[in-house]
């Protein structure tokens, strides 16, 4: 079985106390396909998505950042 595995990266500003967050992908992803997101907040928190597309997704968090922050992501595809 062979896979093709598309790859986004990336980071975005969270504000102070914010308990979710939205994020573009700067190119969307073939439509219709899985993709799976991975998050990690520079604070210490949960977090994971919800609303995942081929043009972006939602950050959520257990604990906002106490002051701005970013938030690092990568998502994938495989086809």
């Amino acid at each position: 079985m062979s896979y093709k595995t598309r790859v986004k990266f990336g980071s975005v500003n969270v504000p102070a106390f914010s308990s979710n967050v939205t994020v573009s992908f700067p190119d969307a992803f073939q439509a219709n396909q899985t993709i799976v997101v991975v998050l990690t907040p520079s604070w210490q928190s949960s977090a994971w998505s919800t609303a995942v597309s081929a043009t972006g997704f939602t950050g959520n968090f257990g604990t906002g950042p106490s002051s701005d922050g970013p938030l690092y992501w990568a998502a994938y595809m495989e086809n």
